[in-house]
């Protein structure tokens, strides 16, 4: 009856990876290596400074000529400048490649082990089981995100059947009190069943967590005269006669030997019309390596894991007879989910995307524009000032009290900075920057504050006045759309950047924010158009500036 090729036929196995894996391999393979290659430049860029942060007084004999406070400073501008970099030239062409080769691998590699394991089966890498599959038979916990792909269905024998990778975990707390639980991660499988049971069974490892399984209330310990099974089992159970009558002493052997086999905890349940079997490998099983491609072992490993499904049916047909009947396929039925977007375009295009590519797919997903309707109403009580005219709109924001509030924090830190280079033992090297400052008034309540530790008061100012002027100075009060430009004035200055026309001509909503972006293509960063709006107002005026740039 088997339709899976099990990993005992090694031979075969070496046969099939040298002749058929193994030239798909060598095709992808530069993929793999230019992803690793952008991880290992961007580490050679971000790695240095942290490693002079840790460091600290180690360095002091290797540099004694840099005092500790300009150290530090360098390493901090140093580390900011180089996530920039990272994020700008090296995080999406490695997002790229990554996604070119993780759907090249998926087609290429994968869906062939998984044709040369299961024949009859049909294989999804994008798609998975859905949660209620997963939750049906209450063996795990409900909390959590889920998550499943690389779906397998076929039959074995008269028996269909369904496989995926899934997984859910949650976290807890924040901060130190930060916990993050795996409550499942592996293979999960559900098979259809030949009759419907009248009760749940629930196969639980000995060792399972607290945190992984589901209820349990309302069901018995049901034990069994098998020591290394108890060792290695607990058995729950709504009705203990169905249970000893579904665990013959030939499927608790076979229970056995696929927990010696997978080496990992393995969850069982029988339900209704289905038998659901989990193992826990707490690790992605068919995702690609970047720092080495799959080997043999790995293969090997992947033709296991749909061998312990064969195994099982074997023994359930053969052992509790429960089963033998052909299953109601039907149950499999579920209808597809949508994959995430990434995944789905570079399986689209083949593993051929580029840089373009994604970008214009990040770009329509965060446009919520895209859900508004082409006329939203003016919302009650908004002090906006919006002015249509013959040569385009003009709108008018103002300023906030967030403004002012972001300024005086800002105008706060330069003033804590200043006072701490007043100081009489302010920093050396910030002697052109020291003298400068004692040449204007003092402020003797906040000099005498920062005297007492000039440098870390002279960081913090500083940190604190840029962050704060960059959101300050951002804000933005006016936007004009005429004919051949958009000017847009922002922050105290008196004078507004202009955007030319039309290569500026598309109005995008970003939650409750509103940019301009290119007409054509993609732009890394779109400007802003307004300051944060409320939902309605954000709407509204996406509305009405889409309709001043034409925008369809």
């Amino acid at each position: 009856m088997s339709d899976i090729r099990a990993p005992e036929g090694l031979n075969q196995i070496d046969a099939f990876y040298d002749g058929t894996l193994k030239p798909k391999l060598d095709a992808i393979d530069d993929r793999r290596r230019q992803v690793r290659w952008l991880i290992t430049k961007s580490l050679m860029v971000v790695l240095p400074p942290i490693g002079i942060l840790i460091a600290g007084d180690l360095l002091d004999g290797f540099l004694p000529f840099i005092s500790s406070g300009v150290r530090i400073a360098m390493a901090w501008v140093w580390l900011v400048a180089g996530l920039v970099f990272v994020l700008l030239k090296n995080f999406l062409p490695g997002v790229t490649a990554y996604a070119n080769y993780r759907s090249r691998f998926k087609q290429d590699i994968v869906a062939e082990i998984f044709k040369f394991v299961c024949p009859s089966g049909v294989y999804d890498p994008l798609q998975g089981l859905t949660a209620e599959a997963f939750d049906a038979p209450g063996l795990f916990s409900t909390r959590g995100a889920f998550q499943s792909d690389d779906r397998v269905r076929g039959r074995i024998g008269q028996t269909p059947f369904e496989a995926a990778e899934a997984g859910r975990s949650y976290s807890t707390g924040t901060g130190k009190n930060h916990h993050s639980y795996v409550v499942f991660r592996g293979l999960f499988i559900h098979l259809a069943a030949g009759r419907r049971l009248s009760g749940v069974t629930l196969i639980d490892p000995d060792k399972a967590q607290s945190h992984q399984l589901g209820e349990r209330s309302g069901l018995s310990l049901v034990t069994f005269d098998n020591p290394a099974f108890a060792k290695e089992f607990k058995v729950h159970a709504s009705n203990d006669s169905e249970a000893r009558a579904l665990l013959t002493p030939s499927l608790i052997e076979a229970l056995l030997t696929l927990r010696r086999q997978a080496d990992k905890p393995v969850f069982v349940a029988f339900k209704g019309e289905r038998v659901f079997l989990g193992v826990d490998y707490r690790r992605a099983l068919f995702e690609p390596g970047i720092a080495t491609t799959i080997s043999k072992d790995a293969v090997r490993e992947i033709a296991g894991h749909f061998a312990f499904v064969e195994t099982i049916v074997r023994e359930l047909n053969q052992g509790a007879r429960a089963f033998a009947a052909p299953g109601d396929e039907s149950l499999f039925r579920a209808p597809d989910v949508e994959p995430d977007p990434l995944s789905r375009l570079a399986a689209e295009r083949g593993g051929t995307l580029t840089t373009s590519d994604v970008w214009a797919m990040a770009s329509a997903s965060i446009d919520d524009s895209a859900k508004d309707g082409a006329s939203v109403p003016k919302p009650e009580g908004t002090r906006i000032s919006l002015v249509h005219a013959p040569t385009g709109l003009s709108i008018t924001f103002g300023f906030r009290l967030g403004f002012w509030v972001m300024l005086a924090i800002s105008l706060s830190g330069a003033l804590l900075a200043s006072s701490a280079l007043r100081a009489e033992d302010a920093p050396a090297w910030a002697g052109p920057a020291s003298a400068w400052v004692r040449t204007l008034p003092p402020v003797p309540r906040v000099d005498a504050f920062a005297a007492g530790a000039p440098l870390p008061f002279l960081i913090v100012g500083t940190v604190v006045f840029v962050l704060f002027a960059l959101i300050w100075t951002a804000h933005v009060r006016r936007v004009e759309i005429e004919t051949d430009r958009i000017r847009i004035y922002r922050g105290l200055r008196p004078f507004p950047r202009v955007y030319p026309r039309p290569i500026y001509g598309r109005a995008i909503r970003v939650n409750s924010a509103v940019f301009i972006a290119k007409s054509d293509g993609v732009h890394v960063m779109n400007p802003t158009a307004s300051p944060t709006l409320t939902e309605a107002e954000a709407k509204w005026l996406t509305a009405e500036m889409k309709r001043a740039l034409g925008q369809t």
